[in-house]
C-alpha cells in the first residue's frame, strides 16, 4: 500500500464446525490513529465468508500491524501480520544535457527545480554537475572495455592488445587518466598500470602467434580453418599502431591468398569481374609505409583501375577506406572525387553532427559496424581534402554515440580509438587533448568550481548537498573549452516530492507517458479502452508505456509502478520481443521493471496487464526512463490520478 490509500481490507472467516456457528470479528491496527473495528458475523456449517474493513493509510505511519481475531461462543482464533507501506513521497530525478561548441555559450533550463520555489512539499537531495570540455577522453574510458572483452578469439584478442598498446601510450603521453575515470564516475583506472600494460602486451602477442594456422594466416579462433578477413584486419591494426613490419610472413601469406582469390574470380565471372571489399581493404592495408609490395606486382594496379570505375558499388565505408588508399597511392584527383560524393550524401546538425542513414553506408562483412564507417571518413576527409570540419562534425557524431550507447563491437571500438587518439593516419602517437581552458557550468548567479586536475583533463563532477540548491540554479549557463570541438556536460537534480504532485519531465532527447486502458469485449472482439471511471475487482486492466526517443540508446532502464490494487498477470522474469521492442522484463513487489538493450529511434510501446485485486481508491507511482550509463539522459512521467475501484466504502460493523 501507499499512503493515502483508502481500501477495504478482506478478512475471511471459516467454521470447521458441522454446525452454525455466530459471533464477532474485531479488526485492528497497532497505531494511534486506528480504532477497533468490530461486526457480527453468521456462518453455516463449514461455511467460509469474506469480510472487508476500511482502511486508510495515514502519512509518515511506515509499515502497519494488523490484527484480525473472530469469536464464537465456543471458540476463538485470530491471526497478526504486518502491512508494509510505501511513503507517497517519491524520489524523483530530473535532468538537463549541456553542449557548446568553441567559445559559444548556452542557456539550459531545469523547469521543476526553477518552479520548485515556494513549494511545501519538495525536499532536495542532491544536485550534480559534469562537464567534458575534450569528449576524446570517452576513447580513453572505452579502453578498458577492450581490455577486458572474455573471448578468445583472434580478433579480440588483438583488440585488447591494441587496447594495451594504446593505453601505454596515453600514460607516457603524461595524461592523468586516474583522474578521468574519477570524475567521470567510472571503474577502469586502475588497468593503466604500466607493469600490467606490458605484461597484457606479451600475453596478447604470444596468444596470437600461437594462434596463426601453417599457412601463416590467423582464423577465427584457435584451431579453425584460415581467414583472409581476420588476417587482414589484424595486419592492418598492426599498420596503425605504427607496426607495419610486425609480421611479415602473415603479410606474405595473406597477399598470397588475395592473388589466388581475385585471379579465381576473374576466370570464374569473366569481364562481370568487379572489385569489392575484401580487395579495397587489401589495397588499404598496402598504402601504409613500411608494407612490403606484394609479390604479384600486378594485384595493386588492377584494384586501382577497377576503383576507378567501380568505387560507387562499394559501401561508404570501403569508398572512405579507398579514398586513404588512392591518394597514399598518387591517385589524389579520384580520392578527392569519392569523397566529395562521400560528403554530398551526408547528413549534418549542429547536435548530432555529420553521419549517413541510408543502409549502404555500412559494410556487410565480417567488422561491419556505423562507428566503423565513421571512423574510416574521419581518417579520409583529414588525409585526403583536409577537410577539419567535417572531421570535427564526423567526431561529434561518433562521441555522441560513445555517451548514448556504445560503438557496438570490439572491432568498431577500436576503430573509433584509433580516429579519435591516434589522429588517423599519425600511427604511433597518441593525440590527447588537455590543458588549457574547460567548459564552464553557471547555475543562477554561481558558477561551478572545477577541481584544479579538471585542467589536465578536461573533466569534472561537483555534486552539491540539499542545503546548498536553490531554485534559481535551475537557470543554466554552459561555455564552451573553444576551440573547435564541443564540450559537453550534464545536470542532475534529485528530490523527493508527493506522488500526486509530481509533474512530468519530458526533455526532448528521450521521454515515457503511461496510460491504463481496461481490456473488454465489443462486437468485434476483444478491445481496450482507456480508464475514465471507476474499476472493478476482477478487471484486467492494461498499462501502455510510449516512449519516445531522439536516437538510438544502449542499456536503457525503464521502470513503471503500479497501484496496490492492481497484481501483474504475467510475474515471470524473461525476455520479450513486442513491438518492435527486445527486452527483458521483471516484476517486484511495487513495480515491474523493464531493461532494453538497444531502444530504437523514434516511437516504443511496452503494454503490461494486471488483475484488479482489491476495493478502494489507490494511487501509483510514476513512470521512469534512464540511460543506465549516461544518467543525465532520463524522463520520467507525471503523476497518475487515484485509481478508484468500486464497492461500498462505508464502514462495515460498528467503532468502539
Amino acid at each position: 500500500m501507499r499512503e493515502g490509500d483508502d481500501f477495504l481490507f478482506p478478512v475471511k472467516v471459516t467454521s470447521r464446525e458441522n454446525k452454525p456457528q455466530s459471533g464477532v470479528l474485531e479488526f485492528k491496527v497497532q497505531t494511534t490513529n486506528f480504532k477497533l473495528q468490530t461486526l457480527n458475523f453468521s456462518l453455516a456449517p463449514r461455511e467460509a465468508k469474506t469480510f472487508e474493513f476500511r482502511l486508510r493509510i495515514p502519512e509518515g505511519c511506515g509499515d502497519l500491524k494488523y490484527i484480525a481475531k473472530a469469536k464464537s461462543e465456543l471458540f476463538a482464533d485470530g491471526e497478526e501480520g504486518r502491512l508494509p507501506v510505501l511513503s507517497r513521497r517519491v524520489m524523483v530525478s530530473e535532468a538537463v544535457q549541456l553542449s557548446a561548441r568553441g567559445n559559444e555559450t548556452k542557456k539550459f533550463r531545469l523547469e521543476n527545480l526553477v518552479g520548485s520555489k515556494g513549494s511545501d512539499t519538495i525536499r532536495y537531495k542532491e544536485l550534480t554537475v559534469r562537464a567534458v570540455s575534450h569528449p576524446e577522453w570517452y576513447a580513453v574510458l572505452s579502453l578498458p572495455y577492450l581490455m577486458e572483452f572474455p573471448h578468445e578469439c583472434c580478433e579480440q584478442t588483438f583488440s585488447r592488445y591494441f587496447a594495451n598498446v594504446v593505453a601505454e601510450r596515453v600514460v607516457n603521453s603524461g595524461a592523468r587518466v586516474q583522474e578521468a575515470f574519477d570524475a567521470a564516475g567510472v571503474k577502469g583506472g586502475e588497468l593503466f598500470d604500466r607493469e600490467r600494460l606490458g605484461s597484457e602486451q606479451s600475453r596478447c602477442r604470444i596468444m596470437l602467434y600461437k594462434a596463426r594456422n601453417d599457412d601463416e594466416l590467423w582464423p577465427w579462433f584457435p584451431g579453425g580453418p584460415s581467414s583472409k578477413e581476420i588476417t587482414l584486419y589484424i595486419l592492418t591494426g598492426f599498420a596503425r599502431l605504427g607496426c607495419p613490419s610486425e609480421a611479415p610472413e602473415a603479410i606474405a601469406a595473406l597477399d598470397e591468398a588475395v592473388s589466388s582469390y581475385v585471379k579465381r574470380r576473374i576466370k570464374d565471372e569473366g569481364a562481370s569481374f568487379r572489385v569489392g571489399d575484401l580487395e579495397t581493404r587489401w589495397l588499404y592495408l598496402h598504402s601504409f609505409a613500411g608494407i612490403p609490395q606484394a609479390e604479384d606486382e600486378k594485384l595493386a594496379p588492377l584494384i586501382v583501375e577497377h576503383l576507378r570505375k567501380e568505387w560507387t558499388d562499394l559501401c561508404l565505408e570501403v569508398q572512405a577506406l579507398a579514398a586513404v588508399a588512392l591518394k597514399r597511392m598518387g591517385e589524389e584527383a579520384l580520392a578527392r572525387k569519392i569523397m566529395a560524393s562521400v560528403k554530398e550524401r551526408a547528413i549534418v546538425s549542429e547536435e548530432s553532427g555529420m553521419h549517413w542513414n541510408d543502409r549502404g553506408a555500412f559494410s556487410t562483412g565480417v567488422f561491419s559496424a556505423a562507428a566503423s564507417a565513421q571512423a574510416a571518413a574521419m581518417e579520409a576527409f583529414r588525409e585526403v581534402t583536409g577537410d577539419e570540419a567535417s572531421v570535427e562534425a564526423c567526431r561529434v557524431w561518433l562521441l555522441k554515440e560513445r555517451r548514448t550507447q556504445g560503438w557496438g563491437t570490439t572491432a568498431a571500438t577500436a576503430d573509433a580509438v584509433y580516429a579519435l587518439l591516434l589522429g588517423g593516419g599519425h600511427a604511433g602517437r597518441v593525440t590527447l587533448p588537455g590543458g588549457g581552458a574547460v567548459a564552464e557550468v553557471a547555475m543562477g548567479s554561481e558558477r561551478v568550481k572545477a577541481e584544479r586536475s579538471a585542467a589536465e583533463t578536461g573533466m569534472y563532477s561537483v555534486r552539491y548537498a540539499a542545503d546548498a540548491i536553490r531554485p534559481e540554479m535551475g537557470e543554466i549557463e554552459f561555455k564552451g573549452a573553444g576551440g573547435e570541438g564541443v564540450s559537453w556536460g550534464g545536470v542532475v537534480w534529485t528530490y523527493y516530492e508527493d506522488a500526486l504532485k509530481v509533474r512530468a519531465h519530458e526533455p526532448k532527447e528521450l521521454r515515457v507517458e503511461r496510460r491504463y486502458f481496461k481490456r473488454g469485449r465489443g462486437k468485434d472482439g476483444p478491445k481496450l479502452v482507456e480508464v475514465e471511471g471507476a474499476l472493478e475487482p476482477g478487471d484486467e486492466i492494461v498499462a501502455r508505456l510510449v516512449i519516445s526517443s531522439d536516437r538510438a540508446y544502449e542499456c536503457v532502464h525503464v521502470s513503471d509502478e503500479r497501484p496496490a490494487c492492481a497484481e501483474p498477470v504475467d510475474v515471470i522474469s524473461q525476455h520479450h520481443w513486442r513491438g518492435g521492442a527486445g527486452y527483458y522484463q521483471t516484476t517486484r513487489d511495487t513495480a515491474t521493471h523493464y531493461y532494453i538493450e538497444r531502444l530504437k529511434k523514434g516511437r516504443t510501446v511496452i503494454e503490461t496487464s494486471y488483475r484488479v485485486q482489491q476495493s478502494g481508491t489507490f494511487s501509483s507511482g510514476l513512470a521512469t526512463i534512464e540511460c543506465m550509463y549516461a544518467p543525465e539522459f532520463t524522463a520520467h512521467s507525471a503523476a497518475c490520478e487515484r485509481t478508484r475501484v468500486k464497492r461500498a466504502l462505508q464502514p462495515l460493523g460498528t467503532k468502539h
